[in-house]
């Protein structure tokens, strides 16, 4: 069931009347005007306008979530279409207010997936299988009308997935699954401007007798202390490291 969530007081309320309404992964898109939820019992993408009551169903078999664009009048979502003997799963552009979907994948492709809009909703990354790729994603950027696009660099003998962009638009995250061997999945970043790639590496550094700093000293001086160690550890990382 979706409820509502009071982040100040914690209390929680039902977003619809009828609880045996199904309902999972809502979203409010960023001008606060739609919520987008799954609706399982329906196979549909439910989508309602929060201010007029207007609602959209869109039939979907693959129950995806749907990823709001910066502006909150388009929504993505993953669906499987009938291509000839295949069923590819494509993404799906929606406008809210015509109730239009757009399939912005493109005939050649033998699956899109996991997309993400760029901060200035001009650009999309996925993840993408092709006939010279077809058992990897590889992450391609295309413009947010579909069309062609391009593939990113790396990722070879690896499926990339759960991409995501920074703030400024400039670096791409991605999960990267190795297909063989007993490699563990990996985080890698993507300089666009560059076209390179670095692995991401979280260090975990454990700070003797730091609880006893916070505890005798208060927090105010605890993170300090913490403001001090990272200023010295960063000459260690360099440049790349944050």
């Amino acid at each position: 069931q979706t409820v509502w969530l009071d982040p100040a007081s914690g209390e929680t309320a039902a977003v619809f009347d009828d609880n045996q309404w199904l309902g999972y992964a809502a979203a409010i898109s960023p001008d606060g005007q739609w919520l987008a939820h799954v609706a399982p019992h329906l196979q549909a993408l439910m989508i309602y306008n929060l201010r007029d009551g207007r609602s959209l169903e869109i039939p979907t078999e693959m129950g995806e979530p749907g990823v709001w664009n910066p502006r909150g009048d388009l929504l993505l979502y993953t669906d499987i279409v009938t291509l000839g003997s295949g069923f590819p799963t494509h993404v799906m552009r929606v406008n809210v207010e015509s109730g239009n979907a757009l399939d912005i994948s493109g005939e050649d492709t033998l699956g899109d997936s996991a997309p993400a809009w760029s901060p200035d909703g001009r650009s999309i990354v996925l993840s993408r299988r092709t006939p010279d790729n077809p058992v990897a994603g590889r992450a391609w950027v295309l413009p947010s009308s579909g069309g062609d696009g391009r593939s990113l660099a790396g990722g070879g003998g690896q499926h990339q997935t759960a991409l995501s962009w920074s703030p400024d638009g400039r670096f791409l995250l991605s999960q990267r699954i190795p297909l063989g061997g007993l490699r563990q999945p990996e985080i890698w970043l993507h300089d666009l401007l560059s076209d390179e790639d670095v692995v991401v590496s979280v260090l975990f550094i454990d700070i003797d007798r730091f609880h006893a700093i916070n505890e005798s000293m208060g927090h105010v001086i605890g993170d300090e202390v913490l403001q001090l160690l990272a200023e010295r550890l960063g000459p260690a990382v360099g440049g790349r490291g944050y």
